[in-house]
């Protein structure tokens, strides 16, 4: 039927379309409390119920950190830059083998 599948599962591996960088995924996605720097001085000044905004997130594992430049670990992304930055290539290698299998 050659459908995409735009849910990430754990383990599945990513691409990042602008420099190539390899990273899996730890995990299922889940609701997270984003905050920047305006979000934290509203904290800072007593108003923290109200700073920070809310979205999907997931554990991602650099696989090609040769250099040790993120360190070690596991890192948290907002799921829209992942929609936005990266390629699915375990849901793109299974749309493939589907294809071919309806061929059959």
């Amino acid at each position: 039927m050659n459908r995409t599948r735009y849910q990430f599962r754990d383990g599945d591996l990513l691409r990042n379309n602008h420099t190539g960088a390899l990273r899996q995924v730890q995990g299922e996605e889940f609701t997270k409390r984003f905050m920047d720097a305006q979000d934290h001085e509203m904290a800072a000044h007593g108003m923290g119920h109200l700073a920070g905004s809310y979205g999907g997130a997931l554990r991602t594992l650099p696989l090609d950190d040769i250099d040790s430049l993120f360190g070690q670990g596991v890192y948290t992304v907002k799921t829209s830059d992942i929609r936005r930055r990266w390629s699915n290539l375990t849901a793109l290698a299974e749309r493939h083998e589907e294809s071919i299998n309806e061929a059959s």
